[in-house]
């Protein structure tokens, strides 16, 4: 299987340490050998500053047509630049991966969407569900029975308890709790540092501990 990195900056050149490990063990023990053959990003200068330490930009993402062998991991940090760069290249009718750093802990119940990425140190409970292309960084952990639906943004360090419905395209910034049972609405973002302890409506923003939430601060990504 051959990997492709969509975007080449700073969370795609993460992706591929993380990706670069994971596969290191992975053909080790399948006897597999699989490997990263480049990025796709509309920048070609994107990496220039960083000499051979990455595998070079093979294409733009406008551009780019899928080969056979080829799976995709799109490495946007924004839940809106993610949803639009997941519907170009599903129009193209693209394959998608999903990223699961080896030292992250998940519970054998999980269910990880298709182009999901979950970073290292993350621990995720049991019957936790995760949709697609939702992005989990480092050090975070979410609670059993919570519910991440597509294109979710989750900073370091947040804490999601059990029974949370995190909507689409929720942006969670670093070190963060979600209270039990909380519902947080679609396309809101939840500042760093912040305790959400009631229900968020959708495209809200949050802030404050306990969170104070300003409803109707941002619009769906389609009328923006």
């Amino acid at each position: 299987m051959n990997y492709v990195i969509a975007c080449a900056g700073g969370f795609g050149r993460e992706i591929f340490h993380a990706l670069s490990l994971s596969l290191q063990q992975q053909n080790k023990l399948a006897n597999k050998n699989d490997t990263i053959i480049g990025f796709i990003d509309d920048n070609l200068q994107s990496l220039d500053n960083y000499g051979n330490r990455y595998p070079p930009i093979i294409d733009t993402i406008e551009t780019y047509k899928q080969k056979t062998g080829e799976v995709i991991f799109i490495a946007s940090g924004s839940p809106q630049s993610r949803q639009k760069i997941a519907g170009l290249l599903k129009e193209k009718g693209c394959l998608f991966t999903s990223i699961v750093h080896p030292e992250a802990t998940l519970s054998k119940s999980v269910v990880i969407g298709n182009g999901s990425h979950i970073g290292w140190g993350t621990f995720i409970s049991c019957d936790v569900t995760i949709g697609k292309f939702v992005s989990l960084n480092c050090n975070l952990t979410i609670g059993h029975d919570a519910i991440i639906d597509d294109y979710v943004e989750v900073g370091p360090g947040t804490s999601i308890s059990g029974f949370c419905h995190i909507e689409e395209g929720v942006h969670i910034a670093t070190n963060c709790t979600i209270t039990p049972g909380v519902r947080v609405g679609a396309w809101s973002k939840v500042s760093a540092n912040t305790a959400v302890m009631r229900d968020v409506p959708p495209y809200s923003y949050v802030i404050g501990v306990p969170g104070t939430v300003h409803k109707d601060f941002f619009q769906h990504p389609e009328q923006q």
